[in-house]
């Protein structure tokens, strides 16, 4: 039961890094992209 919940909670922590870090590269890559193509 213990090892089963720790899995859950490491499924978690990876779903939410990987949230994390997705949202964080979506907000960034359009800044990136003007600064790539300056109009």
């Amino acid at each position: 039961m213990f090892v089963m919940l720790n899995i859950l909670n490491l499924i978690c922590i990876c779903l939410n890094f990987a949230l994390y870090s997705s949202s964080f590269f979506f907000t960034k890559l359009p800044e990136a992209y003007a600064f790539l193509n300056p109009i």
